[in-house]
């Protein structure tokens, strides 16, 4: 075999080791690989799939070639080398450049998502608010036009209903009722569609005496908040706990020092009493702001109390066995 034969076939195998296409690596083991081997300030930033020209070079001028020819093939391996670089380099600028796409694209889509998502929320919050305010307005017209009537002498509810409309009706009165409905001892609630029906019915039934003899028009005071308290001592009573309650807290009682609490029933426990109190509406939401209620030496849990009254005949609620229809 000749010289340049021989020298022909070195330079291949060593061109196709030194460029053979490198194998593909997992991420995970690259990154795992850089985080242990940091590059110093003065490190090349090749790759390793970069070939090495320096030792290249070395080879080809180990062989003691033309000098012409050894030059034509170094220029052309660094040619070969610098395309290689400029390529790499090409083909992680478009990789990178696509993610940044990606990215731009998944952030416009979900920029459009919760621009739904937000006019969702303010339609469901104005129809909250068109609710609630329609329930809170409901409520005082419930409560502001209502009237309950009762009897002076012990009579039935179906007598004194009966006697309302005798009356209204010979006398051709102009005023709306919407309903007249039955409570305990005889009573009734009239309900009107006005305020101003209500207060006519109320003028036209203090001037009728055959009226204002039997009943007596009268307007329940609102029901005061309840909260429970838990833990009490057995041998504290009722006027103890008011007392000790009212030394520690100087808000629940008025500029007079005239109680805004009431004890009002007490449940027993095994080891301890719960004692319920209504408490002043003004004050509410201040004892909620407390970490708890100080009594005497020591700090008393509480909490809401819901009372709910069941029949024990009827099984309905509203209501008590004494009071059952």
């Amino acid at each position: 075999m000749s010289k340049d034969s021989k020298f022909v076939d070195n330079l291949g195998q060593n061109l196709s080791q030194s460029f053979k296409m490198p194998k593909p690596v997992d991420k995970s083991s690259v990154v795992e690989e850089g985080s242990k081997n940091t590059r110093g300030p003065g490190t090349s930033s090749q790759s390793r799939t970069i070939p090495n020209i320096d030792d290249i070079v070395k080879k080809i001028n180990g062989l003691n070639l033309d000098k012409d020819l050894t030059e034509f093939l170094i220029n052309n391996l660094q040619d070969l080398s610098k395309l290689f670089t400029t390529k790499a380099r090409d083909i992680k600028a478009a990789v990178r450049d696509v993610k940044v796409r990606d990215c731009e694209n998944t952030i416009e889509a979900l920029k459009a998502k919760l621009q739904l998502v937000n006019s969702d929320l303010l339609e469901a919050k104005d129809d909250l608010k068109k609710t609630s305010s329609a329930l809170v307005e409901t409520a005082k017209e419930r409560d502001s036009h209502a009237v309950p009537l009762r009897p002076k002498k012990p009579s039935s509810s179906e007598d004194n209903i009966k006697a309302i409309e005798n009356v209204l009706t010979a006398r051709n009165s102009p005023l709306r009722i919407s309903r007249i409905g039955k409570v305990s001892q005889g009573g009734l609630i009239i309900q009107a569609p006005t305020d101003a029906d209500l207060k006519a019915l109320e003028a036209e039934i203090n001037c009728l005496p055959y009226l204002e003899d039997r009943f007596t028009v009268s307007r329940p005071k609102r029901r005061r908040p309840q909260i429970i308290i838990l833990g009490v001592d057995n041998a504290v009573d009722k006027d103890r706990l008011t007392k000790g309650l009212l030394a520690k807290k100087h808000f629940l009682a008025d500029s007079k020092n005239n109680p805004l609490i009431e004890t009002v029933f007490s449940i027993k426990a095994r080891r301890s009493t719960n004692w319920g109190v209504s408490v002043d509406p003004g004050i509410y939401k201040m004892i909620f702001d407390q970490p708890g209620l100080y009594f005497e030496f020591s700090r008393l849990r509480f909490d809401n109390f819901f009372g709910v009254k069941q029949c024990r005949h009827c099984r309905c609620f509203g209501h008590t066995t004494k009071w059952c229809p």
